[in-house]
């Protein structure tokens, strides 16, 4: 064996390629001659494992990880003292650990009752007062009882230690369980109490983790217990701010719908200011997915009902009005299909729609709807409502605080006898201007003029 340095001479110094070319040049510089070491015990024991070469020993009933490990700490309380942890040795000091641990373990339980022997024999404490942990030191038993070696299995050198412990020992267990200690358990109404999370926001997150399956999901909350690190990581899921992609994936809205909705603070406030870097408060949005959650589930939409988005189209309303009646529970009507997620899973009634923003007394539209409806300008509606071309009833009944300008059916008779020069003008892809100089070299003449409303309008018989 040749020791070479490990020291790169360059500025990599964390560069493991780095340090191994450089190792490498010093082999090839190096003239001392290759000295043979033969393997100890230890590591013959070992080499013979991996070979699976069966060596007759006791040991052979762990595995090798968990003989590697309790040779090292073992040792290490024989060469080194029984408080001496095996983190931060050395490996020249975890190879002579090892080393000291076979030998005491190699030699088959014998030898671990005649280590034990010795230290009780040189211990000073009164033989009622020990125990058999005391015995092995602190470093044992944390590698016994600590839940990350839970893996490692380490019976065959329990058993003997509590065979040890029962002959030996006025006290066969002194302040420590030969055996691991469990994994504490939390349930969902511990979580819930601790964070201020919601259940179900604390129960999608156990889901998205799969940790919770569909069966367990129908327990209560006091009756689904998980270990505390699974717990843990899912009140963590559960509680940090959402970015705009995870909103949008979650509450199955396209970007301009969830632009709409937060302003009209549907989900609480950004957690940032702009608007493509803005995250959203967790609790908000669960919030949300809990309000969904209750709308009942249908596979078959109700005859005549929409998604969120027609419907506000037909009504002349805004997704974002719908949205905040869903969040209101004021929409009887609504379902869930269960082949979507979110927002866009939910289909709801236009008339009710209608009735809950514009009141029941008549299914009129407001200005800013009308607005809309006949693609022209609010001061252009209001200005049709004052001169008379439009009726403007009031209703006191509006559930959204918005009076009804406009009934509907006034404003559908309006719409199917008048159209705007600027619609007619799209239709027949021309400039306004053009298109009324036309118009007025056939001595078709605007039935409404712009001086009256600030709009032009024809009649359809005449121009279309």
């Amino acid at each position: 064996m040749i020791e070479l340095s490990t020291r790169s001479i360059r500025s990599e110094k964390r560069e493991f390629a780095a340090i191994a070319w450089d190792a490498a040049i010093d082999l090839l510089d190096n003239d001392t001659e290759d000295k043979h070491q033969a393997p100890d015990l230890f590591e013959q024991y070992v080499a013979n494992r991996l070979d699976g070469i069966p060596t007759g020993s006791w040991l052979d009933g762990m595995r090798l990880s968990a003989v590697v490990r309790l040779c090292q700490v073992l040792g290490a309380t024989e060469v080194l003292g029984t408080n001496r942890k095996r983190r931060g040795l050395t490996d020249e000091q975890l190879a002579k650990s090892a080393q000291a641990g076979f030998y005491i373990l190699g030699e088959g339980p014998v030898g671990l009752t005649q280590l034990l022997e010795r230290r009780l024999a040189a211990s000073s404490r009164p033989k009622a007062t020990i125990g058999i942990m005391t015995l092995l030191g602190d470093s044992v038993a944390e590698l016994l009882s600590h839940r990350g070696n839970r893996t490692a299995d380490f019976t065959v050198f329990r058993e003997e230690l509590k065979k040890f412990a029962s002959s030996h020992l006025d006290r066969t267990a002194v302040n420590y369980n030969l055996q691991p200690s469990p994994q504490r358990r939390l349930s969902i109404a511990e979580a819930v109490a601790h964070s201020g999370a919601s259940s179900n926001a604390i129960r999608r997150s156990l889901v998205q983790l799969n940790i919770l399956d569909e069966v367990a999901a129908h327990k209560n909350d006091t009756e689904i217990c998980v270990e505390v690190g699974s717990m843990r990581a899912a009140i963590k899921n559960a509680t940090r701010p959402l970015t705009v992609a995870k909103v949008m994936a979650l509450l199955g809205l396209t970007r301009n719908e969830l632009d709409v909705v937060a302003a009209k603070g549907l989900l609480g406030h950004a957690l940032r200011a702009g608007k493509l870097d803005r995250n959203f408060s967790a609790q908000a949005v669960h919030h949300v997915l809990d309000v969904l959650d209750v709308i009942p589930v249908s596979t078959v939409p109700e005859m005549g009902s929409l998604q969120i988005k027609p419907a506000a189209k037909e009504i002349g309303s805004s997704f974002a009005e719908i949205v905040r009646l869903l969040m209101d529970r004021s929409v009887a009507s609504a379902r869930r299909a269960g082949t979507a997620n979110g927002f866009s899973s939910i289909f709801v009634s236009p008339p009710e729609i209608r009735s809950l923003l514009f009141g029941s007394s008549s299914p009129g539209v407001s200005v800013r709807q009308t607005r809309k409806v006949l693609e022209t300008t609010t001061e252009v509606v209001k200005a049709l409502i004052a001169t008379g071309y439009l009726k403007a009833p009031p209703n006191e009944g509006s559930r959204s605080g918005v009076k009804i300008q406009i009934p509907q059916d006034n404003l559908n008779e309006f719409k199917e006898e008048m159209i705007s020069l600027h619609a007619l003008s799209i239709i027949r892809d021309r400039p306004m201007k053009r298109v009324a100089r036309e118009l007025h070299g056939q001595r078709i003449m605007p039935t409404i003029t712009n001086q009256e409303c600030g709009a032009t309008f024809y009649r359809r018989s005449e121009v279309c």
